[in-house]
């Protein structure tokens, strides 16, 4: 649902023809660059359903929230969600539809590899599936774009090594450089794990493309520790102060 605040900022967009009293865009796609591209963009676990067909193998999210729905808000689960798995011909017309130049989507990784690794064996089946999303957007001349991995790791990994917890899984700045960055090796210092030269190696630019999401609108400023001999945490590292409200942060 959109909230008061939100629905204001979304009518700030429009305006209301006097003549007609029909509500238009202020904003056209004619005021935008001929090659900029409009798209939209989902999460495997958001929108697929079929959480258990087709040889698909659990995820740390099919677990969680079956698990312990009390803590999803309403004890809610994506087992079934829009069913995007059975319906993809549907979307990718609406896609259409709509005007959109490129759709991105993610990749299962418990429905490509069940058992969370090549040797576990591939789900032929899960191929298939991102192969006809492929293959059904770009006859619609819509550009794909796959998000290799959306933080739903195989419940299987999950189990044998912690997941994100164990050093098996990194993440942004070790596979760019091979480090942490300057600013969290300063701030984090000694309570941060060493990479060993062969670590450093194997994942230094062992990327294609990164992407970064914002779900929420969140502002931010600086805001050094003040005061001397703070014990050190996630909180204090940030070295920031975080609000929903832009007035918030200017009166500090």
């Amino acid at each position: 649902m959109i909230g008061e605040a939100n629905a204001s900022r979304l009518m700030d967009h429009f305006r209301v023809d006097q003549a007609t009293g029909i509500t238009k865009p202020m904003i056209k796609r004619s005021d935008f660059p001929q090659d900029f591209v409009f798209g939209s963009a989902t999460s495997a676990y958001q929108v697929e359903g079929a959480w258990n067909t087709d040889g698909k193998g659990l995820s740390n999210w099919d677990v969680f929230t079956m698990r312990t729905p009390v803590k999803i808000h309403g004890g809610t689960n994506a087992c079934t969600t829009i069913n995007q798995y059975s319906r993809i011909k549907e979307d990718v017309t609406l896609i259409k539809k709509v005007g959109l130049d490129s759709y991105r989507f993610s990749i299962a990784w418990a429905r490509v590899l069940p058992g969370g690794r090549l040797s576990a064996g591939i789900n032929q089946e899960g191929i298939n599936y991102y192969n006809k999303i492929i293959d059904l957007l770009l006859a619609e001349g819509i550009e794909p774009c796959a998000t290799i991995f959306h933080w739903d790791v195989p419940q299987c990994l999950e189990d044998e090594y912690g997941g994100f917890l164990s050093s098996r899984i990194v993440f942004v700045a070790p596979i760019v450089t091979g480090d942490y960055p300057l600013t969290m090796r300063e701030r984090v210092g000694e309570r941060l794990p060493e990479f060993s030269p062969e670590q450093k190696k194997l994942v230094s630019g062992s990327y294609d493309f990164l992407g970064i999401n914002y779900y929420t609108s969140i502002y931010a400023s600086n805001s050094p520790r003040k005061k001397p001999g703070t014990k050190p945490s996630y909180e204090t590292d940030l070295e920031i102060s975080l609000s929903g409200k832009y007035e918030d942060l200017v009166q500090e």
